[in-house]
């Protein structure tokens, strides 16, 4: 009688397993799928989770973007003016290299970025969606160097300060962002009375074009700094 009701178990549970295959399976498929379309997906630039937005003021945008070794952002779309300054590469640290890429602002370009080296790659992005300005009357006054880059959406300075030296009262147009791309100690004396302090290559401040500042190095070394400033009309 024993062995009458484990051989009758048995096939109960056999005829259970083979009416849930069918719902396993599909549960299954359904995970993949779901994960296969999330690794496929296709977002804007200011959606893209490494691409992260740390301050916005109206049509501009400032993305610290951040990449893993042997991470990849997901699909995205750009499609208005972007400034790179590059502060790390997946070889290893870059000296704030700045470059533009002003053709997405009429030509929409998706991709993806993929990190294959054993660096943190590290981008400071300046995103402006405004059509930019062609006019000349928008310089700023106080930087005695001649902008590394130029065009109708950004410019662009580098300064090199050595110790205790400080810049003149600086004093923008237009709004974008001051990094420190050496190792050393920056002060950010404001006109209203607010210093800030960059540390570390990387580090950033915002700049609002209607409030002037002097840079100071209080550090021993050498200093190495980009401005960058958004153009609008």
């Amino acid at each position: 009688m024993l062995g009458t009701n484990i051989r009758f178990l048995r096939a109960r549970w056999l005829v259970t397993l083979a009416a849930l295959l069918p719902i396993l399976s599909s549960c299954g498929r359904t995970q993949t799928e779901d994960s296969s379309s999330l690794e496929s997906e296709t977002v804007h630039l200011l959606d893209e989770p490494r691409h992260r937005t740390v301050y916005h003021e109206g049509d501009l945008y400032l993305l610290d973007v951040q990449l893993n070794p042997g991470d990849e952002s997901l699909e995205h779309i750009h499609d208005q003016a972007i400034l790179l300054t590059r502060l790390s590469s997946s070889s290893g640290p870059l000296k704030g290299e700045v470059s533009s890429i002003t053709e997405y602002a009429s030509s929409p370009f998706t991709h993806s970025i993929r990190n294959q080296g054993d660096y943190l790659l590290r981008i400071l992005a300046l995103v402006n969606s405004s059509l930019g300005s062609v006019q000349q009357d928008d310089l700023p006054t106080g930087l005695n160097v001649l902008p590394q880059l130029e065009d109708q959406w950004f410019r662009s300075y580098r300064l090199e300060l050595e110790p205790e030296e400080s810049t003149p009262t600086i004093r923008h147009q237009n709004s974008g962002f001051i990094t420190q791309v050496s190792p050393g100690i920056i002060h950010i004396e404001r006109e209203d009375g607010i210093t800030e302090e960059l540390r570390r290559s990387g580090d950033w401040e915002w700049q609002r074009g209607e409030i002037a500042y002097r840079l100071t190095n209080v550090g021993n070394d050498p200093v190495s700094v980009v401005i960058n400033e958004a153009r609008k009309r």
